[in-house]
């Protein structure tokens, strides 16, 4: 079992270039696979200022367009670490009110691979899950929402497995618009197409970055738990709100 689990997580951050972004992968049997992490690209320097004025001044008007300026910076929005130019501007979107202690982060956390063991566990998942994707349809009601995510096409089989036979012919329609624009951000008007994302990123089985330019907003999902920039104070506000009602919290990094 142990080795099985080892063994997808490889495959996994084989097939994405190395990466796993942030998220949460659980301990075995005693042992820890991994612990919970950020993206750790670091921006130093006259980079800093250039990013830091990029996105308060530009990014909202046209953030396909100046996405494709970030990447012509080495700079990848998926993976941009922004906590250390923004730090009054980051928070978690989480289950939890506070960061939980050790060991009760064992016994409360929670990921769908382990959880489809145990039905119970499997049902408050799902529960969960469902909690995000309702927060994330009215994100949506408020702004448009373009979305980029490390989906490609050899990712397409693993992700078939996690999907329904309905979702999977959504699924290939994801992939085939990603493809024909090259992996960019792109704008999403389905809601069946931003709920699948949202399902296989909570899922882990995608890092995805959705941004809403009519709050100034950005949040970054990997998990049971999103990470947001929230460039406009006037939104805090709602988004707390609107976490809350959900179930949900929202809390400084």
């Amino acid at each position: 079992m142990l080795l099985d689990q080892i063994q997808d997580i490889l495959k996994f951050i084989a097939l994405n270039n190395g990466f796993i972004g942030f998220g949460a992968l659980y301990g075995v049997a005693g042992m820890v696979v991994c612990v919970k992490f950020y993206s750790t690209g670091q921006i130093e320097g006259d980079s800093l200022k250039d990013i830091k004025s990029i996105i308060e001044l530009e990014f909202w008007n046209n953030p396909i367009g100046v996405t494709k300026k970030l990447e012509a910076m080495e700079e990848d929005l998926l993976w941009i670490d922004l906590d250390d130019i923004f730090p009054e501007n980051m928070f978690l979107i989480d289950q939890f009110p506070a960061p939980l202690r050790y060991p009760a982060s064992e016994e409360l956390e929670i990921i769908y691979d382990y959880s489809k063991d145990d039905i119970n566990e499997y049902k408050y998942y799902l529960k969960v899950e469902r909690q995000y994707i309702e927060i994330i349809k009215r994100f949506w009601g408020i702004s448009p929402v373009y979305i980029l995510s490390n989906m490609n096409t050899e990712l397409l089989e693993l992700l078939r497995v996690h999907t329904d036979e309905k979702e999977s012919f959504i699924l290939k329609s994801i992939i085939d618009q990603t493809k024909e624009h090259n992996g960019s951000l792109l704008l999403y008007e389905k809601f069946t197409e931003i709920q699948l994302l949202t399902k296989l990123s909570l899922r882990e089985k995608l890092e995805s970055c959705f941004v809403f330019p009519n709050m100034k907003m950005i949040l970054w999902i990997n998990g049971l738990i999103c990470k947001v920039y929230l460039g406009d104070d006037q939104y805090k506000e709602l988004v707390k709100l609107i976490s809350t009602t959900h179930g949900l919290y929202l809390r400084k990094v």
